[in-house]
């Protein structure tokens, strides 16, 4: 404990450095009155043993007692010079708590003395006169307790030395009222140790109160400024997300009203693409903000499995090589076939995606380099790039959604900003480590750490032929906004499937009673205005007395934490909006497969 050296009794039952300070606070800020009043006692017993008493002993003990005062206040002008300063160190607080513990032990002894030499056997002071002197001792023991009974040490330090020996040499005196005043002021003695206890636990208590309050105070402002801290976050969130939301949607308006102008087929054809580029930037936008919200509800599971590093890096930097070599930059990669680990595959390719892609992103010369090596228990990936670098004060913000330090303007060929924000979530939920290496002008490292695996790799079939939908199956879509039912009947008949749809479960129920065929899905939008799309799936699937046996969709919008998990406890398969229509075609595929191979 901090303060263990300075002869403390009870101050060890406090470990709080903050408390003993304000135990020896308290005992200083009280010594002048004690000083006082033992100023005034000693006064009272000189004049009493100055009639009985040598001159010279009087002197003597009077000359002692006057010592000891200077000294005391000498203790307190330094003890105020040192707290004029600032709080106490607490080394300070040590050196004031031994200097008050050996100063109460000296003027207990001087006490002591005082009390055998002028009140027992040993006294030529008249027995009355004793009896004022021994009262007038009772008093400055009463009154030490109330000055020093903040630190039980220093009290002990006086009491026992300055009351032992007069009762002591009462109690052996021979004589029985000398001895029922021996008793006495033993039970004396015992009543002051009773009330000092108390008295120092109410201190204790009130002190610790003191700084449990001041730590709540502490915690609240602490809240209060992590509160505004989050709105302040918040609008900036909002406000970035509006802005880069509405330039899509600025251009996809007048791309819109163009193409109506228009009638040349090869002039409607380039807006049509420039039309879906829009859209992709849009649904690039909305998806990176979905990935943020599942990542924080914690609806993402992480699938693990041991894989080779070498083919999902290299097939990384193939997609991003286009873009480098767009702005005239190198991109290499370096891997051993050799290295392995076991992690989800998908959610480290986006966590190396997001790294290279912001480094291709910001280097202006030069260029990116991916290497894998090993490190005892750990393959080390590493990302370099020769970009503008990052300042050690901005290396935790840029982990910050829409932070982007060099893009200023919100140019959206610069990213969104959110690429760094899904890896800081992503290496956490994975458990990876990763580190930033960065000064300005000298461009970054990031480097992710995952586990070297030394199991043998099992090879995944690629490029599987898909084959054909099933034409003319049923696809059940509950959608109560009519645009969207409509749209997705388009798609779904452009795919040459059939496409019942209703704005809730009971319509479609009853369109459903003149079909023959068994869907092959339903589509159901989760927000509906009666109930939600789980039930509407739940009542058409009890329609047909089966359970999940029936293929179901639901598609939703929406990224609340509580949302997002209650459509992951529903176990039905999901696609968030803007629908992704080669996601929905690989799925309806996948369906016609499985329900061909049962047939």
């Amino acid at each position: 404990m901090p303060h263990a050296n300075a002869l403390s009794i009870d101050d060890r039952l406090n470990p709080d450095p903050r408390i003993f300070r304000a135990q020896i606070q308290t005992l200083y800020q009280t010594l002048p009155v004690s000083v006082a009043g033992a100023l005034l006692v000693v006064l009272v017993y000189g004049f009493i043993i100055s009639f009985w008493e040598p001159t010279s002993t009087v002197v003597a003990w009077c000359t002692a007692m006057a010592l000891q005062f200077a000294l005391w206040i000498y203790g307190v002008r330094s003890y105020r010079k040192v707290n004029a300063k600032g709080p106490l160190k607490e080394n300070t607080v040590i050196r004031l708590a031994r200097r008050v513990v050996w100063g109460s032990l000296v003027a207990g002894c001087a006490w002591g003395y005082a009390g055998v030499a002028f009140i027992t056997n040993f006294s030529s002071v008249p027995a009355d006169y004793q009896y004022l002197l021994m009262l007038s001792l009772a008093g400055m023991i009463t009154g030490a307790a109330f000055a020093q009974g903040s630190y039980l040490t220093a009290f002990w330090a006086f009491a026992l030395p300055s009351c032992a020996p007069v009762i002591l040499g009462l109690l052996l005196s021979g004589k029985l009222l000398q001895f029922m005043f021996g008793l006495t002021a033993l039970f004396f003695m015992a009543a002051v140790w009773r009330f000092v206890l108390v008295l120092n636990r109410t201190l204790l208590n009130a002190f610790e109160l003191q700084f449990a309050n001041a730590d709540l105070a502490k915690q609240l402002a602490q809240q209060h400024e992590l509160l505004l801290q989050a709105n302040a976050a918040k609008s900036k969130f909002l406000a970035s997300a509006s802005h880069d939301l509405r330039q899509p949607l600025h251009a996809m308006e007048l791309f819109v009203e163009a193409l109506r102008q228009t009638r040349q087929e090869h002039v409607r054809q380039q807006i049509t693409d420039k039309l879906r580029r829009s859209t992709a930037a849009m649904r690039g936008l909305l998806d990176a903000l979905l990935d943020i919200s599942k990542l924080d509800a914690g609806v993402v599971t992480p699938r693990l499995e041991c894989i080779p590093l070498a083919p999902l890096l290299s097939l990384t930097v193939e997609e991003l090589r286009d873009a480098a070599q767009a702005k005239g930059l190198y991109l290499r990669v370096r891997v051993s076939s050799s290295a392995a680990t076991v992690t989800d595959p998908g959610l480290l390719k986006s966590i190396v995606s997001n790294l290279v892609s912001n480094a291709v992103r910001y280097t202006v010369n030069g260029g990116v380099l991916l290497s894998v090596r090993r490190s005892a228990a750990h393959w080390l990936i590493d990302v370099y790039d020769t970009g503008p670098g990052i300042a050690l004060q901005f290396q935790e913000e840029v982990f910050r959604e829409f932070v982007q330090l060099h893009n200023p303007q919100r140019d959206r060929t610069q990213g969104l900003g959110l690429g760094l924000a899904i890896v800081r979530r992503l290496t956490v939920l994975l458990k990876h480590d990763l580190e930033l290496r960065s000064k300005p002008g000298a461009g970054c490292r990031f480097r992710l750490k995952v586990p070297v695996h030394q199991a043998p790799l099992i090879e995944r079939a690629e490029n599987v032929y898909r084959g054909p939908l099933e034409l003319g199956a049923l696809v059940v879509v509950i959608d109560d906004e009519l645009e969207g039912c409509q749209a997705m009947q388009m798609v779904l008949s452009a795919w040459g499937l059939r496409c019942v749809y209703a704005p809730d479960a009971k319509s479609a129920a009853l369109a459903l009673a003149n079909e023959s065929a068994r869907p092959l899905l339903i589509i159901s939008d989760y927000r509906l205005r009666d109930g939600d799309g789980i039930q509407a799936i739940a009542f058409i699937r009890a329609e047909y007395n089966v359970d999940a046996e029936m293929a179901a969709l639901l598609l939703t919008g929406d990224t609340a934490v509580q949302d997002l998990q209650r459509l992951q406890a529903s176990g039905i398969e999901l696609m968030h909006k803007p629908v992704d229509t080669t996601a929905l075609q690989d799925l309806l595929w996948r369906l016609s497969r499985q329900r061909a191979a049962v047939v």
